[in-house]
């Protein structure tokens, strides 16, 4: 007979000699406990192996630090404070190390910009981002400094729902008589340091930088929700390589193609004036630049669509490293969007 561990009342868990059972059980009766349930008879055996479950990822896998199977009682430290143990786990993350948003984080409907939080290269949260960190995060894309510069600028504006108007609103915000309508941040936010600080959600203002016809959102029309990635849209784009191990250019415009013509038909209210698709086109490009392979196709693996536009990661571990040179340089995009137009406009309708 092996030692076993049985559920005890309150956060105890003791030892006793009960018959094999199974990791099933394990991860029954553990997800059962966190959910506030009682556990079921069936569940209340929990056999002991040199590893102990984390309660947050108890129905995944097992931590590396060994139980001692001849205590009575073993302190259950996990289930007094769930969310600080998250928060402790968060903290100990490194820079660069990829973590899936939690329940209470922010996120924007920009897929890289979420992998930069996901990923530590501003805060995980999405909440306070200053605009040298998003910088930083672009940075470390290979982008050059004048594209980083420009959306950085563009996306601290202050965000009015009336056109400032007089002689005292254009000396305080003079860009605000040109960019009233298209700043996301709230008027004078600031963090805790009296810094310039923006929230991810806030990337989510409707006809500011977030614009109908995503790649992999829906409209704001479509029922407010224009900032969730929606798995079918991931799914056709994901399907749009035409063999089925990278996705060219020309499988970009089709896409986009496909994309408008789609949305034309399910929002009525659907917005895309003709600087629109220049900006769209713009955006395939710099992705292409970014993640591609470097040829003149700048074709991007799927493997690396993957990971970016359905984990919202940068694809480091499929073999993604670092542009370098011109080519995410703001010569080298728009070279690349010359081509992203050309490719869009000879796609049958």
């Amino acid at each position: 007979m092996e030692p076993r561990l049985v559920l005890a009342p309150g956060r105890l868990l003791k030892l006793s000699y009960l018959k094999n059972d199974t990791r099933a059980e394990y991860r029954a009766a553990l997800t059962e406990m966190l959910a506030g349930m009682q556990p079921s008879p069936q569940c209340l055996q929990l056999p002991i192996f040199t590893s102990f479950f984390n309660v947050s990822q108890c129905v995944t896998r097992l931590l590396p630090f060994k139980v001692n199977t001849s205590a009575l009682q073993v302190l259950w430290p996990l289930m007094a404070s769930p969310s600080q143990t998250s928060k402790e786990a968060l903290a100990s993350l490194k820079r660069g190390e990829y973590q899936p948003p939690t329940a209470n984080d922010l996120r924007s409907p920009c897929p890289v910009v979420n992998a930069f939080a996901n990923h530590g290269l501003i805060p995980r949260d999405g909440r306070n981002v200053r605009a040298e960190e998003l910088d930083t995060a672009m940075k470390e894309l290979g982008l050059s400094i004048t594209i980083r510069k420009t959306l950085v600028w563009g996306a601290y504006f202050e965000r009015y729902d009336n056109r400032p108007s007089g002689l005292k609103d254009f000396i305080t915000s003079p860009l605000a008589y040109l960019h009233w309508h298209f700043g996301i941040r709230n008027i004078n936010q600031k963090d805790s340091d009296e810094t310039a600080c923006l929230d991810l959600d806030q990337l989510s203002r409707h006809g500011a930088i977030e614009h109908d016809v995503s790649m992999t959102r829906r409209d704001f029309a479509q029922g407010g929700d224009n900032h969730s990635k929606q798995e079918d849209l991931v799914d056709q784009l994901l399907q749009s390589s035409s063999d089925g191990s990278y996705i060219t250019t020309s499988d970009f415009a089709r896409l986009r193609r496909k994309r408008l013509e789609q949305q034309k038909k399910d929002n009525p209210d659907l917005c895309f004036p003709s600087v629109l698709h220049l900006v769209t086109a713009g955006q395939i490009a710099a992705i292409q630049r970014v993640f591609g392979h470097g040829d003149k196709e700048s074709r991007i693996p799927v493997s690396y669509a993957e990971a970016l536009f359905r984990e919202e990661r940068l694809p480091v571990k499929e073999g993604w490293r670092k542009s370098q040179g011109w080519l995410a340089g703001a010569i080298g995009v728009v070279v690349q969007l010359v081509r992203v137009r050309v490719a869009i406009g000879r796609v049958k309708s």
